[in-house]
């Protein structure tokens, strides 16, 4: 629900080559391309996520803080 509230659309289910990789699957693809954990769409999306607010309720208050400043030092290097 949050994904759709941040305007965050889930990508088109790709078809399966004979020659991929059965022992990888990202949930976020529906895919056998790679794995979730390495999914950098996904990383993507979840960055829009919390930028947006839309993950406040995922982090503790003490490490909102930690996050917000992380994110503003790694902001300065992009």
């Amino acid at each position: 629900a949050d994904f759709r509230k941040a305007d965050i659309r889930f990508p088109k289910q790709l078809p399966v080559k004979p020659n991929m990789d059965r022992s990888k699957y990202c949930r976020y693809h529906r895919s056998h391309r790679h794995v979730t954990e390495d999914c950098v769409h996904l990383k993507d999306a979840i960055e829009i996520l919390i930028q947006k607010g839309y993950a406040r309720k995922y982090v503790k208050e003490g490490e909102r803080e930690t996050n917000e400043a992380q994110m503003a030092i790694d902001a300065r290097y992009r």
